[in-house]
């Protein structure tokens, strides 16, 4: 029996859900696109709930989309973005998190770089998913 290691069958998307932290715009929104195109669930969140609901109005013709709006910058704000996913996809977990929210990053204070630590504290917060 041969083991089937096409792209379509290693990569196989359909069944899949996704978050997208800064999902509503930009490249966060073309990658919603791309993975609704393909079949995923996606969750996209942004800390403004106006652009959640534009981008969301324009996801769902495409596929299954849902939005959530959080600041993931804020502990309280990610642990409730986790919890209502998790909370969601029970079964299926989710197989997808692309951490593309963004602040201004050319953003300096007396000439210091203010650090953001938001998209990559989901990952760290959450429970694990499948």
């Amino acid at each position: 029996m041969t083991e089937d290691y096409s792209i379509n069958k290693l990569f196989s998307l359909p069944g899949k859900n996704a978050l997208i932290t800064g999902g509503s715009s930009g490249l966060g929104l073309m990658m919603a696109k791309g993975l609704l195109q393909n079949g995923v669930r996606v969750y996209i969140s942004s800390r403004s709930r106006e652009k959640c609901n534009k981008a969301l109005a324009e996801l769902e013709k495409m596929g299954d989309c849902r939005s959530i709006c959080a600041d993931v910058t804020v502990a309280e704000q990610r642990k409730s973005l986790v919890d209502k996913i998790t909370a969601n996809e029970k079964e299926n977990g989710l197989s997808i998190l692309i951490n593309n929210a963004g602040t201004n990053w050319g953003a300096y204070t007396n000439g210091t770089v203010i650090p953001v630590d938001g998209g990559s504290s989901i990952s760290k917060g959450a429970k694990p998913w499948h």
